[in-house]
């Protein structure tokens, strides 16, 4: 980050939107690994193939935007093409679905979250701060307990 002239002020990552951006990116990768410890890959894939659909809805409600029918329907076909390839097993949804949804959440707001930083936040300068953040979240992460998709755990 500081190589390519991106350092910012500290201070900027204290800024809600930021916060917000950093929180919801740490907290959607704590949720997803905990769902691939419970689901099936697929099934995780498929689910947060959702996010453009669920980002086009937030930007509609929460910043009043116009979605044209072409933009619902290429998010809707994106989705469905994703669960055709992938085909996820209907039985395997459970106590990890819940997860799989609050991972779902979380990744919208980060992406909805964009917004709300100033144009000359540089994107590295972001990305610097989330993977700090998924370094805070790692100890949540115990390797190797009950991982469902290990091979050899079936």
């Amino acid at each position: 980050m500081l190589l390519v002239g991106a350092g910012r002020p500290m201070s900027l990552l204290a800024t809600p939107m930021m916060l917000v951006r950093v929180g919801s990116s740490a907290a959607a990768t704590v949720f997803i690994v905990i769902c691939l410890r419970h689901l099936p890959l697929a099934t995780v894939n498929t689910v947060l193939q959702v996010t453009p659909l669920a980002v086009t809805a937030g930007a509609a409600l929460v910043f009043r935007e116009r979605v044209s029918l072409a933009r619902w329907a290429a998010a809707l076909t994106g989705f469905l093409g994703v669960a055709l390839i992938v085909r996820p097993d209907a039985a395997s949804f459970g106590v990890g679905a819940s997860f799989v949804l609050i991972a779902l959440i979380f990744t919208t707001i980060r992406d909805l979250t964009m917004r709300g930083l100033a144009n000359d936040v540089p994107s590295i300068f972001v990305a610097a701060a989330i993977s700090a953040a998924g370094f805070a979240v790692a100890p949540f992460d115990a390797p190797g307990a009950g991982h469902r998709n290990a091979p050899g755990s079936r």
